[in-house]
């Protein structure tokens, strides 16, 4: 689910028109949703990375 969040909010920033500045404060919100997005997918990813390790190590 989060990885498809990623890719829609990309697809939505690239595709966005900006007139004025508030639409350019909903680009800039999108673009921190994005960061947001990408730094906690890194963090599930790499939790369940290091849980499938310790669990075959044991």
């Amino acid at each position: 689910m989060l990885p498809d969040a990623i890719v829609v909010l990309g697809v939505e920033i690239v595709t966005c028109e900006v007139r004025d500045d508030r639409q350019r404060a909903n680009r800039q919100m999108m673009i921190l949703a994005l960061v947001v997005a990408l730094i906690l997918c890194a963090v599930l990813f790499g939790l369940a990375l290091t849980e499938a390790r310790g669990v075959a190590r044991a």
